[in-house]
């Protein structure tokens, strides 16, 4: 499972200071190279328009870098209304003076990824900006581990829930883990029963279904389990079969497989008393 190729990713700068947003855009370009465009804006409003247009173009905006201090919208304003906007958006305030009151505003409202004060180090900026791009990079990879790993367990869920047998996944520490659709229903599992927190009680619910609830015992030597064969309070015969459960070659449980085998018991007690009968005759 995997995502869709990101398009370029667009920096926005803004400031009111035109040569010094060009000199800001110039040194960007030249350390960022081609992984990522820069756009500028004059103005807060302006900002606010550009990263409306290159959202519907679907454009990427991982950072936008505003200097504070602007007639009309000051910095901050912008960055706490372009992160209301767009959330994941990371920002960079620009200031020629360490405003405490500007910068506390800023990481309160707009998810401020760090203050760079004028003027700057060009090196400085630019690895400023590759560490905010870095930690995006990061956190997406991470909602795509996410992703694939949600993925994987419905997958495992839906392959269970496929089972015509009703199936107990038990840690190493004996606590169920997992059952599939079959074994709820197998053993009318009440909703109020949630896994993993009341392990013991979904033991106790279905031992307290069985004639001999003894038959039914865990196995905490992690070798396979011979079957037994159970039987319910309502003439059910359930057979049952533990098999080590095994991760990269190592043991981390059992897998505990539950069949209905009431009408086959009931067609071979049919059959013996049958031909029991015949030998009589």
């Amino acid at each position: 499972m995997t995502l869709a190729p990101v398009p370029m990713q667009t920096i926005v700068c803004v400031d009111d200071d035109l040569p010094l947003l060009r000199s800001l855009r110039e040194q960007l370009r030249r350390g960022l190279g081609a992984t990522c465009d820069v756009e500028v804006a004059s103005s807060g409003t302006e900002a606010l328009a550009l990263l409306a247009e290159l959202a519907a173009e679907g454009v990427p905006v991982p950072l936008l870098i505003s200097d504070h201090i602007m007639p009309g919208m000051r910095g901050t304003e912008l960055l706490k209304q372009a992160h209301r906007l767009y959330p994941k958006l990371l920002t960079v305030l620009l200031t020629g003076q360490a405003d405490v009151d500007a910068v506390s505003e800023a990481v309160n409202g707009a998810n401020l990824y760090r203050l760079i004060v004028k003027p700057w180090q060009e090196s400085d900026l630019v690895l400023t900006v590759k560490q905010a791009l870095r930690r995006l990079d990061q956190e997406r990879e991470l909602a795509l581990s996410h992703l694939q790993l949600e993925h994987s367990l419905q997958l495992l869920r839906a392959t269970m829930d496929a089972s015509m047998d009703g199936l107990l996944v038990i840690d190493r520490d004996g606590v169920v883990t997992q059952v599939n659709q079959r074994f709820t229903e197998m053993w009318a599992l009440p909703a109020t029963l949630s896994l993993p927190d009341t392990a013991k009680q979904v033991l106790k619910h279905v031992r307290g279904q069985l004639n001999r609830p003894a038959d039914f015992a865990l196995n905490d030597t992690g070798m396979q389990v011979e079957p037994t064969v159970l039987h319910t309070g309502d003439d059910r015969v359930i057979e049952c079969m533990g098999r080590p459960h095994q991760l990269n070659g190592q043991q981390v449980g059992m897998v505990y497989s539950l069949r209905d085998v009431t009408e086959l018991h009931r067609r071979a007690t049919a059959i013996q008393h049958q031909a029991f009968h015949d030998r009589l005759s």
